[in-house]
């Protein structure tokens, strides 16, 4: 099959297209809802800033994340710590596998999980103040 040119070419030409496609749908995505992302030059994955949601940047912290992630969302992403980056909070994103409507699901769960903590986050002033 790969001795075949013709199929090569036209199959590395409609998987780049499905990566490109598939990148920009998670970039865009995460950005809704003011996800920071490492611009990415090509590859499977994605790098998205989750440490503003750490209440203080270390490791810990960020697998207690990971863990709010794999259980209330129910995707498994990766964290940075796994992947020995420095700075707690980032997260690696497999978006390769997924066909489009997988992803339009992950997307909508995480859109829920951010809307979920700003929500609490809120609540939690109103408390503050109120008690004040």
């Amino acid at each position: 099959m790969l001795s075949d040119e013709e199929f090569t070419q036209n199959y590395i030409k409609i998987n780049r297209e499905r990566l490109r496609k598939r990148y920009e749908m998670i970039i865009d995505g995460l950005k809704e809802v003011g996800i920071e992302c490492l611009k990415g030059n090509a590859g499977l994955f994605c790098w998205m800033n989750l440490s503003p949601l750490l209440e203080e940047p270390t490791k810990e912290n960020e697998l207690a994340l990971w863990k709010s992630m794999l259980h209330e969302v129910k995707l498994n992403i990766s964290p940075g710590s796994s992947c020995h980056c420095s700075e707690p909070g980032w997260f690696r994103v497999c978006f390769a596998n997924m066909s489009e409507q997988t992803l339009e699901v992950a997307l909508r769960r995480i859109h829920d999980f951010m809307d979920k903590r700003e929500c609490m986050r809120t609540i939690g002033m109103m408390n503050y103040f109120s008690s004040h």
